[in-house]
C-alpha cells in the first residue's frame, strides 16, 4: 500500500524520479496436484456395460490415491457428498501428467436407456487440489440397452 501511495503522489507532484511499482505478494500459482477427466465413454458389452474414465494429473505436484465414483442415473452434476453407484480406487495415485484408466463393469440389468451418466474423479476429497471443479465428466446418455 505504501508503494502505491509513494507512486501515486509521485504522478502528483510530477516528480520524474523511478518509483518501485512492484508487489509485495507472490502471485505465482501453487503447487498442487489437479485431477481432471479427460475422456469418459461406456461400451455395451452384451450382459454388461463398461464404463471407462481417463484421469490426468494436470497440476504441478503428484497426487496421493484417490476414488473415482461412477453414477448410473443422474440429472445434474454429483457434488462431493454425493456417493456414486460404483466406487474404483487409483491406489498408486498419479505423477505429474500421468494419466490413469479406471473402468467400471456394470451388470446391463441396471443401466437404463435415456439415463444420464457421469464420472468424479476424487469423489472422496482425499487429494488437495488446485481447482476442484473440473473433477468431472458427463452427462453421456445411455443410448439403448
Amino acid at each position: 500500500m505504501r508503494t502505491r501511495q509513494l507512486a501515486i503522489a509521485a504522478l502528483v507532484l510530477g516528480l520524474s524520479a523511478c518509483v518501485d511499482l512492484s508487489t509485495d505478494y507472490d502471485t505465482s500459482t501453487p503447487a498442487m496436484a489437479n485431477l481432471v477427466v479427460v475422456g469418459f465413454w461406456y461400451d455395451n458389452v452384451g450382459d454388461s456395460y463398461v464404463f471407462s474414465a481417463l484421469v490426468e494429473n494436470q497440476g504441478a505436484v503428484g497426487a496421493d490415491s484417490f476414488s473415482v465414483d461412477l453414477y448410473l442415473d443422474r440429472s445434474t452434476e454429483p457434488r462431493l457428498v454425493d456417493q456414486g453407484d460404483a466406487t474404483e480406487r487409483v491406489l498408486q495415485g498419479l505423477a505429474v501428467g500421468e494419466v490413469v484408466e479406471v473402468s467400471f463393469t456394470i451388470s446391463s440389468s441396471e443401466v437404463n436407456a435415456g439415463s444420464l451418466t457421469w464420472v468424479f474423479a476424487d469423489s472422496g476429497g482425499q487429494v488437495d487440489e488446485l481447482y476442484e471443479d473440473d473433477n468431472t465428466a458427463g452427462p453421456t446418455e445411455i443410448l439403448s440397452r
